[in-house]
Order: C-alpha cells, then structure tokens, then sequence
C-alpha cells in the first residue's frame, strides 16, 4: 500500500485470546484508513500466531511476521524494520486503542511538524477506566523541555505505546535493548527524545493500557528491577552533560528508584544470600548520593527517613526487613 501514514507494531506473546482480538479490531477500525499494522509473533506458544495469520484474511493491511521467541524488545525491533510508515506508533497486544487515536496524534503531528507526538493514555483495570495523568493543554516542547516533562511524570511519563515516533527519526538509528529484561522503555524513550529537536503534546485518553495481574509487566521481579537501576543509571551519567537542573531531577527519581529496588530484593529474599550482592551495590550507589538526598526540599522527612533506613549495613536491613512490609 502506497502512502502509508502510521505503522503500528503489535508484539505478540501469551496473551489471551479475547484481549489480543480486542487489540487488533482496534487498530483495524482506526479512522485513519492509511496504516499498515505489524504484527510480530514472538515464537508464542499458544494459538495468538494462529490468530495473526486470520486476520491477515480480513484486512490487507496487516502483516504477520513470525519469528523465534527471543522477547518483546527484539520483536519491537523487528517491527521498526519492516515499518514504511510516515510514523511509527507502538501497541501492546493486551492493549487496545479507540478509532480516532492515530488519526489525531497523526493530523497534529503533520500540522506542528514534530518529531514525536505524545499523548498520554488511561489505565483500563476491569473495563473500569481509570485516569492517571494531568492535562494540559496542547503545545510544542523543545528536547530539554519535553525531558523535564518527563521527569516530572505528570502529564506523560516513559511508557512507549502513547507516542508517535517520525519513522526518518528512528528506524536504522534507535532500537530497543534486548538484553534489558526491564527498562527497555526507558532506554529507548531517552534515546529518541535526545535526537529529537520538536516535540508536541496532546492531551488525548484514548490509548487504554490494560492492567492484568499476571501479565509480564505487572510481574517485577527484583531481577527486572535491578536491570531498570542500570538503564537508569546510564541516564543519570549522560543527563550531567546535557543540564544541571535536568540532572538534579534525575537524581531524585534514582534516589527513589535505588531504594525502592533495595526494599523489593530485601522483601523477595528467599535465604540470607539472596540478592545480597545486588542489595549491596544499590546501597553503595545510594551512599553516593547521600547528600543529594539530604539536600533535597522535595523529599517529604517521611520519604528522607525511608531511604536511610538502606544506608545501615545489609545484615541489619536483612534482619530488620519485616519494617519494610
């Protein structure tokens, strides 16, 4: 098909069967008509490859590519590969999006020239919606601007699947990390957003992040959260050399992010060994930044108090985890 304005990549992995037809209806009924859907099945084991292929019967405009199971990030980037889009809009198989969504991220994005277009979305719990984000009205941001947004986590934060990506900008140059098991979202959303010179924002609810108790994201297990620490770590290193403000922001959300890991490998521990040596290194990395936590006016004393309690030796954080509950 000729024209191609959104590519929208769908992985596919074990997702039940009604929620993974939800997902496709919904891109399929977009108003926008001039889309192409990729849908990458990721060596699932179940019959969500079988279901691919039936709908490549339905609509012409859908593609199936199936590959060896090898996780989510190498399956996205298999989908940036094949996308011929003007952009590229990503969505999660047990999501699903309302038919005027890419018409709207699409129309505003041609209309202010962006790099990236950014939404925001709502969570879906139950089929009860629940919102989670402020609006504000519609602007442009400049790459230093849109980044403090984000580190604000008030109106978008780093989740991939409420944004539209100008594919010039990404396909060839940006994929996701597939050795990450958690925070490939946040490398690649940082990545993107420092090779971008323009970013809009829409206030749009139209993405609806389904929220599954048992799905691969819900389930963090301390191992995830210390592969998140180091992507975020990285961020932390490389935002010193971009801005001083930018970089003090960040080093709040890794204060809390290192201590809210420490908390979890301390919770999940299955005997006195467990997790010890990771626990060690994120007490050493919050000992780094120990006067930076001090300082802080925007850490509550309750929260300053929360973190220290992980600057005691790791014996007497393991012995006294119960408080921690």
């Amino acid at each position: 098909m000729n024209n191609i304005k959104v590519s929208i990549i769908v992985p596919v992995y074990k997702v039940p069967e009604i929620y993974l037809r939800k997902c496709i209806e919904s891109c399929i009924n977009q108003t926008l008509k001039e889309i192409e859907i990729i849908l990458v099945d990721d060596g699932s084991p179940d019959n969500c490859g079988k279901i691919c292929d039936e709908y490549t019967k339905k609509d012409k405009r859908i593609k199936v590519i199936h590959i060896k199971n090898q996780g989510v990030s190498f399956a996205r980037n298999i989908g940036i590969s094949e996308a011929n889009g003007e952009y590229i809009g990503f969505v999660d198989s047990d999501d699903w999006i309302e038919y005027d969504f890419y018409e709207k991220m699409f129309d505003f994005a041609i209309k202010t020239k962006t790099d990236i277009v950014i939404s925001g979305f709502v969570k879906d719990i139950n089929n009860k919606i629940i919102k989670v984000l402020e609006k504000e009205k519609a602007q442009i941001f400049s790459r230093n601007k849109a980044i403090f947004k984000l580190l604000e986590r008030k109106i978008y934060v780093w989740s991939l699947w409420d944004k539209l990506y100008k594919r010039e900008l990404i396909k060839g140059k940006i994929y996701f990390n597939s050795k990450l098991k958690m925070g490939e979202d946040l490398d690649f959303i940082w990545k993107v957003l420092n090779i971008s010179n323009k970013i809009g924002y829409i206030s749009l609810d139209r993405y609806h992040y389904c929220y599954r108790e048992n799905s691969a994201v819900t389930s963090k297990t301390p191992e995830k959260n210390f592969s998140s620490i180091l992507v975020m770590k990285k961020i932390l290193d490389e935002s010193k050399n971009i801005d001083n403000d930018l970089y003090k922001r960040m080093q709040e959300l890794y204060i809390k992010e290192l201590a809210s890991c420490c908390r979890n490998m301390l919770i999940y521990n299955k005997d006195k060994n467990s997790y010890e040596l990771e626990v060690k290194s994120l007490q050493k990395e919050l000992r780094k930044n120990i006067y930076a936590l001090l300082r802080n006016k925007d850490f509550k004393l309750k929260i300053k108090l929360a973190i220290i309690f992980f600057l005691f030796p790791y014996n007497i954080c393991r012995n006294f985890k119960f408080l921690l509950k």
